[in-house]
């Protein structure tokens, strides 16, 4: 699953781990779901995935089935899987995009920031949390050493308590507006 921007070399890399693991991956896919620093004002993969997503997604299954009860066991070549091409033009407006926020310091916080009014102090945010960046102790403060600026605190905080204010966001929107595709292959 990638927000609709690119997903990259993740195909290639998960079959070189396959691969070491003697696994044979007979099915792979890349699937959109709304990016994780989507919000109103800067909507990325809004919504997604869609009915539409969910639809394909359940009929990749289906043909991952019946290829298994077919016992058709053949390598799915996941290093033919390329990401979905981008403009030249949008590809230069992205990158200039990045080094202008690379280059410009910012005084910006590089993790999720809590309002303090409007945290109730649920713990939900430790709890889901993927590298335990918010401890039990403290769910007002982030580790920025342990953030992986997944944004799971503030799309899951049901107070709204939580937010991540980055400059990628706006770029982001500007950039990957155009609805892409799932890819799969069976």
């Amino acid at each position: 699953v990638y927000g609709n921007r690119a997903f990259e070399k993740a195909l290639v890399e998960l079959d070189n781990i396959f691969e070491q693991a003697g696994f044979i991956p007979i099915a792979c896919g890349a699937f959109i779901g709304e990016h994780s620093y989507c919000t109103k004002a800067n909507p990325i993969a809004p919504g997604r995935p869609d009915n539409n997503d969910l639809l394909q997604a359940e009929l990749f299954g289906k043909a991952i089935k019946k290829k298994w009860n077919a016992g058709i066991i053949d390598a799915c070549n996941m290093k033919a899987v390329s990401d979905l091409p981008m403009t030249m033009s949008a590809k230069l407006r992205f990158i200039a995009g990045v080094l202008k926020i690379k280059f410009v310091k910012s005084k910006q916080r590089n993790v999720p920031e809590t309002d303090l009014g409007r945290c109730i102090h649920c713990g939900l945010c430790v709890r889901i949390c993927p590298a335990g960046a918010i401890s039990k102790e403290n769910e007002c403060d982030t580790d920025a050493d342990k953030c992986i600026r997944c944004c799971a605190c503030v799309k899951m905080c049901r107070q709204g308590a939580k937010t991540f204010n980055t400059p990628f966001a706006p770029l982001l929107s500007r950039n990957f507006y155009k609805k892409k595709p799932n890819i799969t292959i069976v």
